[in-house]
């Protein structure tokens, strides 16, 4: 009975999280990204959009859509902290005691530093399903220099698409509450105005910020390989898939 009830529970999880496809703002420049996860969960947040890994129990992927509009605010992130996703079915939930005493930290994929244009956004970023265990070397260090670099981007072009999320091995080691620890972060930048794209791989180790993020650079296409995800599945001139050190 145990299990029937959960696969009800896992097929009507769908069925509610369907309305939120058919509404999503568009955070994706070409399409939904394709990962041919068979147990993923679609989450649209305020100012993103997150394919949820109900198995690993963290993001597959985190699409955003930057400009200077959502970059603006000034709410701090100070009064705010990881919680649990209540738009997730119970079964599905994760905690932030998972993360207690574990080494790792609760990173943001969609950062606090691109939500603070309201209350409501910032508490959104804190959605632990926006979040994967980050060494703090990774997080504090090379990934942060990344995401402000993204930001300063993104006000430059006033326009900039970003995929962020984990790249697991096949047998990942996990937290207590199931979450799989990743063997490195990705993030991609694409500017559809001007057909440019970017990509970084991050390692996520204790070592990581050895190295500044401009040396973790690789192409789109090596991103798409390392985790079988299709980003742009509608777009028809894919040759900045194959860019490394890409000029916006």
């Amino acid at each position: 009975m145990k299990y029937i009830c959960t696969a009800v529970l896992f097929i009507l999880s769908f069925s509610v999280f369907a309305e939120y496809i058919d509404s999503c703002p568009s955070f994706k420049a070409h399409g939904s990204p394709v990962s041919g996860k068979k147990h993923s969960i679609p989450l649209c947040k305020i100012q993103y959009y997150n394919e949820y890994d109900t198995v690993c129990k963290t993001t597959v992927v985190v699409a955003e859509h930057l400009t200077n509009e959502t970059l603006s605010g000034n709410i701090s992130r100070e009064n705010f902290s990881f919680h649990v996703d209540r738009q997730l079915p119970i079964i599905f939930r994760v905690s932030p005691s998972d993360y207690y005493n574990t080494g790792y930290d609760m990173g943001h994929m969609s950062p606090a530093e691109y939500n603070r244009v309201s209350a409501a956004v910032m508490y959104d970023s804190f959605n632990l399903t926006n979040a994967v265990p980050q060494t703090p070397n990774n997080n504090r260090g090379v990934w942060r220099e990344l995401e402000m670099n993204t930001k300063l981007l993104a006000k430059k072009l006033g326009d900039l698409y970003v995929y962020s999320g984990p790249i697991n091995s096949p047998n990942p080691k996990t937290l207590k509450g199931g979450e799989c620890i990743p063997d490195y972060t990705y993030k991609i930048l694409y500017s559809k105005s001007k057909n440019v794209g970017a990509a970084f791989i991050v390692p996520n180790t204790s070592t990581a910020s050895d190295k500044r993020y401009t040396e973790y650079e690789v192409s789109i296409l090596e991103v798409e390989k390392r985790t079988g995800i299709n980003f742009f599945p509608e777009a028809k001139d894919v040759k900045f898939k194959e860019t490394v050190k890409a000029k916006f």
